[in-house]
């Protein structure tokens, strides 16, 4: 009797389980963004089995998955398709110069933790911004005489309250020419400073950037594909 209920009890499950493993297509047509602005975040909660695919022509994007992770990446589609959001982009900049001399002869150590050393140094220059930018523009500004701040903003994702930059860069310029201290994407978590430190090449200087994404009113503006 009790092995005949067993059965029972798998026979009905198989159903089930075969429906949990269902996958389905959903096509979602993006009204406010670029679908390049947002095809890496929703890519990220793919399973093994989910394939996500994008017409740009339509701006669209085909989300074919289990259902539960299928309906779960259109949702998120819903939070990141809304008008362009503002950000103040809140900057402080600094220009350090090299360790002193210790000693006759003998320099600092050759490893130094560049973190206590700028708390304990007073830089050269420095210098505070707020950059206005939205989602899908860019911006720049001067932090201090010969060194500019571009940025350029690829979407906030308010599920995890983080803006993606598609590009961040400091530019040095010296002789009418501009080197970059430092260029690359970055995700910057939305209302918490994120700090970076760069030597400056062919000089005794090195710098300390700290950026602070501030999420403004909403605007109306739509984002450029």
């Amino acid at each position: 009797m009790k092995a005949r209920t067993v059965g029972l009890l798998l026979a009905a499950a198989i159903p089930l389980l075969i429906a949990a493993q269902e996958l389905v297509t959903f096509r979602v047509a993006l009204k406010y963004r670029d679908v390049r602005s947002v095809i890496a975040r929703v890519s990220e909660e793919a399973g093994p089995r989910g394939q996500i695919t994008v017409d740009r022509a339509a701006n669209a994007i085909y989300i074919s998955d289990e259902r539960p992770r299928a309906e779960a990446a259109r949702a998120l589609l819903a939070a990141l398709d809304v008008p362009a959001r503002r950000f103040a982009l809140q900057a402080r900049f600094s220009v350090y110069s090299a360790p002193k001399k210790t000693g006759l002869l003998r320099d600092e150590p050759l490893f130094t933790d560049a973190a206590s050393f700028m708390e304990r140094t007073t830089p050269s220059a420095s210098a505070e911004q707020v950059m206005d930018i939205t989602e899908g523009g860019s911006s720049e500004a001067v932090l201090v005489p010969g060194f500019t701040l571009k940025a350029s903003a690829e979407g906030y994702d308010p599920t995890k309250r983080r803006l993606a930059l598609s590009e961040l860069s400091v530019l040095r310029e010296a002789d009418g020419v501009k080197t970059p201290v430092f260029s690359g994407r970055a995700v910057l978590p939305e209302g918490e400073p994120t700090v970076l430190v760069a030597a400056l090449e062919a000089t005794s200087q090195s710098c300390r950037l700290s950026l602070t994404p501030v999420l403004m009113p909403e605007a109306s503006a739509k984002e450029r594909p």
